[in-house]
Protein backbone atom coordinates (compact mmCIF):
# COMPACT_ATOMS: atom_id res chain seq x y z
CA UNK A 1 0.00 0.00 0.00
CA UNK A 2 1.65 3.22 -0.78
CA UNK A 3 1.42 5.83 2.17
CA UNK A 4 1.13 8.78 0.12
CA UNK A 5 -2.05 8.03 -1.30
CA UNK A 6 -5.43 6.72 -0.36
CA UNK A 7 -5.20 4.42 -3.54
CA UNK A 8 -3.80 0.90 -3.03
CA UNK A 9 -0.90 0.35 -5.79
CA UNK A 10 -2.08 -1.62 -8.72
CA UNK A 11 -0.62 -5.33 -10.15
CA UNK A 12 1.57 -4.13 -13.04
CA UNK A 13 -1.09 -5.32 -15.42
CA UNK A 14 -4.07 -3.12 -14.16
CA UNK A 15 -1.09 -0.34 -14.01
CA UNK A 16 -0.30 -1.05 -17.79
CA UNK A 17 -4.17 -0.59 -18.58
CA UNK A 18 -4.51 2.60 -16.69
CA UNK A 19 -1.74 4.40 -18.49
CA UNK A 20 -3.16 3.34 -21.95
CA UNK A 21 -6.23 4.85 -20.93
CA UNK A 22 -4.71 7.85 -20.23
CA UNK A 23 -3.18 8.21 -23.67
CA UNK A 24 -6.45 8.21 -25.71
CA UNK A 25 -8.29 10.59 -22.88
CA UNK A 26 -7.49 13.57 -21.57
CA UNK A 27 -9.25 12.89 -18.49
CA UNK A 28 -9.38 9.20 -16.66
CA UNK A 29 -13.51 9.27 -15.11
CA UNK A 30 -13.10 6.02 -12.74
CA UNK A 31 -16.10 4.04 -12.69
CA UNK A 32 -17.15 2.93 -8.72
CA UNK A 33 -17.53 -0.67 -9.35
CA UNK A 34 -14.07 -1.08 -10.92
CA UNK A 35 -12.40 -4.16 -9.87
CA UNK A 36 -9.25 -2.43 -9.27
CA UNK A 37 -10.58 0.57 -7.54
CA UNK A 38 -9.14 -0.13 -4.11
CA UNK A 39 -9.82 2.72 -1.32
CA UNK A 40 -8.34 2.90 2.19
CA UNK A 41 -10.06 3.89 5.43
CA UNK A 42 -10.48 7.85 6.35
CA UNK A 43 -8.35 8.77 8.77
CA UNK A 44 -10.05 8.08 12.24
CA UNK A 45 -10.46 11.85 13.18
CA UNK A 46 -12.06 13.15 9.99
CA UNK A 47 -15.62 14.91 10.73
CA UNK A 48 -18.23 13.40 8.97
CA UNK A 49 -19.69 15.04 5.57
CA UNK A 50 -22.93 14.93 3.19
CA UNK A 51 -20.42 15.44 0.30
CA UNK A 52 -18.74 17.71 -1.94
CA UNK A 53 -20.60 20.77 -1.47
CA UNK A 54 -20.35 23.87 -4.35
CA UNK A 55 -18.39 27.00 -2.72
CA UNK A 56 -21.39 29.37 -3.53
CA UNK A 57 -23.80 27.37 -1.81
CA UNK A 58 -21.45 27.26 1.72
CA UNK A 59 -24.17 27.92 4.10
CA UNK A 60 -27.17 27.82 2.33
CA UNK A 61 -29.20 26.19 5.41
CA UNK A 62 -28.14 28.85 7.78
CA UNK A 63 -28.82 32.35 7.88
CA UNK A 64 -25.17 33.86 7.73
CA UNK A 65 -24.35 35.60 10.58
CA UNK A 66 -27.22 34.79 12.68
CA UNK A 67 -27.21 33.30 15.91
CA UNK A 68 -28.47 33.21 19.41
CA UNK A 69 -26.18 36.59 20.31
CA UNK A 70 -25.46 39.01 17.33
CA UNK A 71 -21.53 38.79 16.45
CA UNK A 72 -21.00 36.82 19.70
CA UNK A 73 -22.67 33.51 19.48
CA UNK A 74 -23.24 32.70 16.04
CA UNK A 75 -24.87 29.13 14.58
CA UNK A 76 -23.08 26.61 14.04
CA UNK A 77 -20.15 27.78 16.40
CA UNK A 78 -17.81 26.56 18.88
CA UNK A 79 -16.75 29.56 21.06
CA UNK A 80 -14.12 29.34 23.72
CA UNK A 81 -13.59 31.74 26.51
CA UNK A 82 -10.17 31.55 28.24
CA UNK A 83 -9.08 33.02 31.14
CA UNK A 84 -7.20 32.67 34.19
CA UNK A 85 -8.02 30.40 37.63
CA UNK A 86 -10.30 32.69 38.96
CA UNK A 87 -10.71 35.21 36.76
CA UNK A 88 -14.91 35.05 36.44
CA UNK A 89 -15.10 32.55 33.60
CA UNK A 90 -18.08 30.60 35.18
CA UNK A 91 -20.25 34.01 36.39
CA UNK A 92 -20.05 34.92 32.82
CA UNK A 93 -21.32 31.56 31.56
CA UNK A 94 -24.17 31.69 34.39
CA UNK A 95 -25.14 35.14 33.09
CA UNK A 96 -24.91 34.27 28.97
CA UNK A 97 -26.86 31.31 30.08
CA UNK A 98 -29.56 33.51 31.63
CA UNK A 99 -29.63 36.61 29.70
CA UNK A 100 -29.87 34.40 26.93
CA UNK A 101 -33.08 32.23 28.18
CA UNK A 102 -34.34 35.71 29.07
CA UNK A 103 -34.03 36.99 25.56
CA UNK A 104 -31.80 39.70 27.73
CA UNK A 105 -28.67 41.35 25.21
CA UNK A 106 -25.53 39.37 26.48
CA UNK A 107 -23.38 41.82 28.73
CA UNK A 108 -26.10 44.47 27.77
CA UNK A 109 -24.52 44.71 24.79
CA UNK A 110 -24.56 41.76 22.39
CA UNK A 111 -28.08 41.68 21.04
CA UNK A 112 -30.77 38.47 21.13
CA UNK A 113 -33.61 38.71 19.10
CA UNK A 114 -35.82 36.22 20.93
CA UNK A 115 -35.71 33.90 24.51
CA UNK A 116 -32.99 30.92 23.34
CA UNK A 117 -33.90 28.34 25.75
CA UNK A 118 -32.85 25.74 26.98
CA UNK A 119 -29.46 26.21 27.46
CA UNK A 120 -27.55 23.40 28.93
CA UNK A 121 -24.14 23.86 31.13
CA UNK A 122 -22.28 20.84 31.08
CA UNK A 123 -19.82 21.00 34.17
CA UNK A 124 -16.81 19.01 35.01
CA UNK A 125 -15.30 21.19 38.12
CA UNK A 126 -18.02 22.04 40.27
CA UNK A 127 -20.48 20.29 42.79
CA UNK A 128 -23.85 20.94 43.25
CA UNK A 129 -23.85 23.05 46.15
CA UNK A 130 -20.80 25.74 44.03
CA UNK A 131 -23.66 25.74 41.23
CA UNK A 132 -26.12 26.53 43.46
CA UNK A 133 -23.92 29.47 44.73
CA UNK A 134 -23.69 30.60 41.34
CA UNK A 135 -27.11 30.41 40.29
CA UNK A 136 -28.55 32.32 43.96
CA UNK A 137 -25.72 35.06 42.82
CA UNK A 138 -27.62 35.67 39.48
CA UNK A 139 -30.87 35.63 40.70
CA UNK A 140 -29.13 38.69 43.03
CA UNK A 141 -27.99 40.77 40.31
CA UNK A 142 -31.53 40.02 38.92
CA UNK A 143 -31.05 37.66 36.49
CA UNK A 144 -33.84 34.97 35.85
CA UNK A 145 -32.69 31.29 35.77
CA UNK A 146 -36.32 29.88 33.88
CA UNK A 147 -34.92 28.02 30.97
CA UNK A 148 -31.42 27.35 32.41
CA UNK A 149 -30.23 23.32 33.30
CA UNK A 150 -27.38 21.95 35.12
CA UNK A 151 -25.59 18.58 34.35
CA UNK A 152 -22.77 17.47 36.39
CA UNK A 153 -19.77 15.63 34.34
CA UNK A 154 -17.95 15.03 37.17
CA UNK A 155 -14.92 12.59 37.14
CA UNK A 156 -15.68 12.34 33.11
CA UNK A 157 -13.82 12.58 30.28
CA UNK A 158 -15.24 13.68 27.24
CA UNK A 159 -12.98 12.62 25.23
CA UNK A 160 -13.87 8.96 25.54
CA UNK A 161 -16.81 7.13 23.66
CA UNK A 162 -18.44 5.77 26.19
CA UNK A 163 -18.92 9.70 28.37
CA UNK A 164 -19.79 10.75 25.01
CA UNK A 165 -22.62 8.43 24.60
CA UNK A 166 -24.19 9.18 28.31
CA UNK A 167 -23.73 13.23 27.39
CA UNK A 168 -25.75 12.72 23.55
CA UNK A 169 -28.47 10.77 25.85
CA UNK A 170 -28.73 13.98 27.93
CA UNK A 171 -28.54 16.44 25.25
CA UNK A 172 -31.18 14.66 22.56
CA UNK A 173 -33.98 14.14 26.50
CA UNK A 174 -33.40 18.04 26.49
CA UNK A 175 -32.76 19.44 23.53
CA UNK A 176 -30.86 21.98 24.00
CA UNK A 177 -30.39 25.26 21.82
CA UNK A 178 -26.73 26.68 23.60
CA UNK A 179 -24.48 24.13 25.12
CA UNK A 180 -21.48 25.17 27.85
CA UNK A 181 -19.03 23.28 28.71
CA UNK A 182 -17.16 24.36 31.95
CA UNK A 183 -14.30 23.66 31.81
CA UNK A 184 -13.19 22.02 28.27
CA UNK A 185 -10.02 21.45 29.42
CA UNK A 186 -10.35 19.61 32.66
CA UNK A 187 -12.84 17.45 30.34
CA UNK A 188 -10.44 15.21 29.12
CA UNK A 189 -7.67 12.78 30.12
CA UNK A 190 -5.16 14.91 29.03
CA UNK A 191 -5.80 18.52 28.25
CA UNK A 192 -2.35 18.93 26.60
CA UNK A 193 -1.97 15.96 24.54
CA UNK A 194 -4.03 16.16 20.77
CA UNK A 195 -4.65 12.62 20.75
CA UNK A 196 -7.15 13.39 24.06
CA UNK A 197 -8.56 16.67 22.93
CA UNK A 198 -9.22 15.95 19.03
CA UNK A 199 -11.72 13.60 19.90
CA UNK A 200 -13.78 16.16 22.04
CA UNK A 201 -13.38 18.73 19.64
CA UNK A 202 -14.94 16.33 16.60
CA UNK A 203 -17.55 15.23 19.39
CA UNK A 204 -18.55 18.87 19.78
CA UNK A 205 -18.54 19.68 16.10
CA UNK A 206 -20.85 16.79 16.02
CA UNK A 207 -23.36 17.84 18.29
CA UNK A 208 -23.43 21.37 16.56
CA UNK A 209 -24.55 19.14 13.43
CA UNK A 210 -26.23 16.50 14.36
CA UNK A 211 -28.25 17.36 17.54
CA UNK A 212 -29.94 20.52 17.02
CA UNK A 213 -27.36 22.72 18.81
CA UNK A 214 -26.77 25.97 17.86
CA UNK A 215 -23.94 27.26 19.52
CA UNK A 216 -21.42 25.20 21.65
CA UNK A 217 -19.82 27.78 24.82
CA UNK A 218 -16.42 26.31 26.11
CA UNK A 219 -14.90 27.50 28.75
CA UNK A 220 -10.91 27.29 29.03
CA UNK A 221 -8.10 27.49 31.32
CA UNK A 222 -4.54 27.84 30.12
CA UNK A 223 -1.18 26.48 31.93
CA UNK A 224 0.44 27.81 34.92
CA UNK A 225 2.45 30.63 34.39
CA UNK A 226 6.26 30.08 33.98
CA UNK A 227 8.88 31.74 35.99
CA UNK A 228 10.92 32.54 32.72
CA UNK A 229 7.84 34.81 31.44
CA UNK A 230 7.99 37.97 32.10
CA UNK A 231 5.52 39.92 34.10
CA UNK A 232 4.76 42.73 31.90
CA UNK A 233 4.75 40.94 28.34
CA UNK A 234 1.37 39.45 29.41
CA UNK A 235 -0.41 36.23 28.37
CA UNK A 236 0.54 35.22 24.19
CA UNK A 237 -1.84 33.03 22.12
CA UNK A 238 0.25 30.17 22.05
CA UNK A 239 1.52 29.50 25.78
CA UNK A 240 -2.17 28.84 26.59
CA UNK A 241 -2.26 25.49 26.09
CA UNK A 242 0.01 22.28 25.19
CA UNK A 243 -1.78 21.11 22.48
CA UNK A 244 -2.63 23.76 19.17
CA UNK A 245 -5.78 21.96 18.54
CA UNK A 246 -7.66 23.99 21.67
CA UNK A 247 -7.56 26.96 19.35
CA UNK A 248 -6.95 25.62 16.04
CA UNK A 249 -10.35 23.68 16.25
CA UNK A 250 -12.34 26.32 18.08
CA UNK A 251 -13.87 29.30 15.80
CA UNK A 252 -13.62 31.76 17.99
CA UNK A 253 -11.59 32.54 21.13
CA UNK A 254 -11.85 35.09 23.62
CA UNK A 255 -9.05 35.60 26.46
CA UNK A 256 -11.42 37.48 29.69
CA UNK A 257 -9.19 39.45 31.76
CA UNK A 258 -10.31 41.47 34.44
CA UNK A 259 -11.61 44.37 32.66
CA UNK A 260 -11.15 43.79 29.41
CA UNK A 261 -12.26 40.86 26.49
CA UNK A 262 -9.88 40.42 23.96
CA UNK A 263 -10.57 38.73 20.53
CA UNK A 264 -7.83 36.77 19.54
CA UNK A 265 -9.26 34.92 16.87
CA UNK A 266 -12.62 34.83 15.59
CA UNK A 267 -14.13 33.47 12.13
CA UNK A 268 -15.52 36.36 10.37
CA UNK A 269 -14.58 38.95 12.65
CA UNK A 270 -17.66 39.95 12.95
CA UNK A 271 -16.78 41.13 16.88
CA UNK A 272 -13.20 43.36 16.00
CA UNK A 273 -15.45 44.67 12.87
CA UNK A 274 -18.08 45.93 15.64
CA UNK A 275 -15.47 47.46 17.66
CA UNK A 276 -13.01 48.91 15.36
CA UNK A 277 -10.19 46.96 17.00
CA UNK A 278 -9.48 43.28 19.29
CA UNK A 279 -10.32 44.36 22.71
CA UNK A 280 -13.59 45.47 24.84
CA UNK A 281 -14.21 46.49 28.19
CA UNK A 282 -15.33 44.35 30.57
CA UNK A 283 -17.55 46.40 33.05
CA UNK A 284 -17.82 44.14 36.52
CA UNK A 285 -20.68 45.11 39.30
CA UNK A 286 -21.35 43.62 42.95
CA UNK A 287 -24.67 44.37 42.45
CA UNK A 288 -25.64 43.41 38.71
CA UNK A 289 -24.47 41.68 35.88
CA UNK A 290 -21.14 42.25 34.11
CA UNK A 291 -21.54 44.69 31.47
CA UNK A 292 -19.08 44.76 27.75
CA UNK A 293 -18.42 47.80 26.46
CA UNK A 294 -17.19 48.57 22.95
CA UNK A 295 -13.58 50.18 23.43
CA UNK A 296 -12.79 53.59 24.16
CA UNK A 297 -12.08 55.65 20.81
CA UNK A 298 -8.16 56.90 20.61
CA UNK A 299 -9.12 60.23 21.65
CA UNK A 300 -10.29 58.90 24.98
CA UNK A 301 -7.86 56.61 25.18
CA UNK A 302 -5.07 59.22 25.18
CA UNK A 303 -7.30 60.98 27.43
CA UNK A 304 -6.84 58.42 30.16
CA UNK A 305 -3.06 58.32 29.14
CA UNK A 306 -2.70 61.42 30.21
CA UNK A 307 -4.27 61.83 33.40
CA UNK A 308 -2.36 58.70 35.30
CA UNK A 309 0.87 59.89 33.65
CA UNK A 310 -0.17 63.44 35.20
CA UNK A 311 -0.88 62.04 38.38
CA UNK A 312 1.65 60.19 38.98
CA UNK A 313 4.70 62.84 38.00
CA UNK A 314 2.72 65.29 40.28
CA UNK A 315 2.72 62.98 43.11
CA UNK A 316 6.46 62.42 43.01
CA UNK A 317 8.15 64.85 40.50
CA UNK A 318 11.72 64.16 39.71
CA UNK A 319 11.47 60.57 40.51
CA UNK A 320 10.84 58.84 37.40
CA UNK A 321 12.48 58.70 33.87
CA UNK A 322 9.71 58.18 30.67
CA UNK A 323 11.33 54.45 30.48
CA UNK A 324 10.78 54.06 34.68
CA UNK A 325 7.50 55.73 35.13
CA UNK A 326 5.50 53.69 32.11
CA UNK A 327 7.88 50.47 32.78
CA UNK A 328 7.81 50.21 37.07
CA UNK A 329 5.50 52.77 38.52
CA UNK A 330 2.43 52.35 35.79
CA UNK A 331 3.44 49.08 34.78
CA UNK A 332 1.83 48.84 31.46
CA UNK A 333 2.25 45.79 29.33
CA UNK A 334 5.05 45.39 26.45
CA UNK A 335 2.83 45.64 24.07
CA UNK A 336 1.01 48.69 24.80
CA UNK A 337 4.33 50.95 26.11
CA UNK A 338 5.02 53.18 22.21
CA UNK A 339 1.52 54.54 22.99
CA UNK A 340 2.31 56.02 26.40
CA UNK A 341 5.65 57.10 25.30
CA UNK A 342 4.18 58.92 22.31
CA UNK A 343 1.69 60.58 25.25
CA UNK A 344 4.70 61.15 27.48
CA UNK A 345 6.13 63.28 24.60
CA UNK A 346 3.01 64.76 23.92
CA UNK A 347 3.41 66.27 27.25
CA UNK A 348 6.77 67.57 27.22
CA UNK A 349 6.44 68.99 23.65
CA UNK A 350 3.31 71.00 24.74
CA UNK A 351 5.19 72.31 27.98
CA UNK A 352 2.89 70.45 30.22
CA UNK A 353 6.24 68.38 31.56
CA UNK A 354 9.44 68.72 31.10
CA UNK A 355 12.47 66.57 31.54
CA UNK A 356 15.25 67.57 33.98
CA UNK A 357 18.56 66.10 34.90
CA UNK A 358 21.17 63.98 33.84
CA UNK A 359 18.86 61.14 33.65
CA UNK A 360 15.93 63.66 32.34
CA UNK A 361 13.52 62.98 35.06
CA UNK A 362 9.86 64.05 34.80
CA UNK A 363 7.79 67.08 36.36
CA UNK A 364 5.36 69.29 36.03
CA UNK A 365 6.00 72.58 34.24
CA UNK A 366 4.62 74.49 36.63
CA UNK A 367 7.22 73.26 39.16
CA UNK A 368 9.76 74.67 41.23
CA UNK A 369 12.83 73.24 40.98
CA UNK A 370 14.51 71.21 44.11
CA UNK A 371 17.58 73.13 43.66
CA UNK A 372 17.18 76.44 42.12
CA UNK A 373 20.33 76.93 40.00
CA UNK A 374 20.80 80.58 41.28
CA UNK A 375 21.21 79.41 44.86
CA UNK A 376 23.75 77.16 43.96
CA UNK A 377 26.96 77.95 44.75
CA UNK A 378 30.00 77.74 41.90
CA UNK A 379 31.86 74.35 41.53
CA UNK A 380 34.82 73.62 44.28
CA UNK A 381 33.34 76.11 46.76
CA UNK A 382 31.76 75.78 50.40
CA UNK A 383 28.59 76.05 51.65
CA UNK A 384 27.27 75.78 55.19
CA UNK A 385 23.84 73.43 55.02
CA UNK A 386 22.35 75.62 58.12
CA UNK A 387 22.99 72.79 60.87
CA UNK A 388 26.71 73.29 61.34
CA UNK A 389 27.76 71.17 58.70
CA UNK A 390 29.53 72.05 56.13
CA UNK A 391 29.02 70.87 52.21
CA UNK A 392 30.71 70.31 48.58
CA UNK A 393 29.12 70.96 45.85
CA UNK A 394 31.13 68.88 43.02
CA UNK A 395 33.92 70.45 40.71
CA UNK A 396 33.84 69.77 37.33
CA UNK A 397 37.20 68.77 35.23
CA UNK A 398 38.21 68.14 31.94
CA UNK A 399 40.22 64.56 31.21
CA UNK A 400 40.99 63.63 27.94
CA UNK A 401 37.99 65.90 26.42
CA UNK A 402 35.62 64.52 28.56
CA UNK A 403 34.33 66.10 30.94
CA UNK A 404 33.73 64.36 34.71
CA UNK A 405 31.67 65.24 37.46
CA UNK A 406 33.93 64.99 40.41
CA UNK A 407 31.70 63.95 43.71
CA UNK A 408 31.95 63.88 46.98
CA UNK A 409 30.90 60.36 48.37
CA UNK A 410 29.87 60.99 51.86
CA UNK A 411 27.32 63.20 49.98
CA UNK A 412 25.98 60.79 48.14
CA UNK A 413 25.95 57.89 50.38
CA UNK A 414 22.92 60.24 51.92
CA UNK A 415 21.22 60.51 48.85
CA UNK A 416 18.62 58.04 47.88
CA UNK A 417 19.24 55.80 45.06
CA UNK A 418 22.79 56.52 45.14
CA UNK A 419 25.55 54.14 45.76
CA UNK A 420 28.74 55.13 47.36
CA UNK A 421 31.49 57.13 44.59
CA UNK A 422 28.02 59.32 43.38
CA UNK A 423 27.38 55.88 40.68
CA UNK A 424 23.49 55.63 40.28
CA UNK A 425 22.27 52.25 41.61
CA UNK A 426 21.05 49.82 38.81
CA UNK A 427 17.47 49.91 40.36
CA UNK A 428 16.96 53.70 39.32
CA UNK A 429 18.89 52.95 36.03
CA UNK A 430 16.05 54.60 33.17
Amino acid sequence: MNERSSVAVLPDPHRTQIADHWKTRPALVVPEDAPWRVRTAPPVDAEEHDGPVAFADLGSRLQPGSGPARDLLLDGQLVTIVGEEGGGKTTLAAQVACQLSAGENVGGYFEVEEPVSPVLIVDVEQSEEDAAIVRDDMIDRGLKVDGVFWLTANGRALDLPEDQKWLTAHVRALRPQVLILDTGTESVTDPSDSKSVKPLMIYLRGLLKHEGIRTVLMLAQPRKRTQLELPDIGRRFDDLFGSRVWKGRSSAVLYLEFSQLTVWKQRGSSIRRRWGGTSGQYVRSDSGPALIVAPQSPEELDHDRREKILAAVKDRPEEYSKSSLIEQELQIPGRSRPAWRRTVGDLVREGVLEEVGRYNRLRPKESTPLTPPESAPEPGRTRSSGNGQINTTPRIESVSGRTVVQSDPAQDARRPGRSRGGLHALSEQP
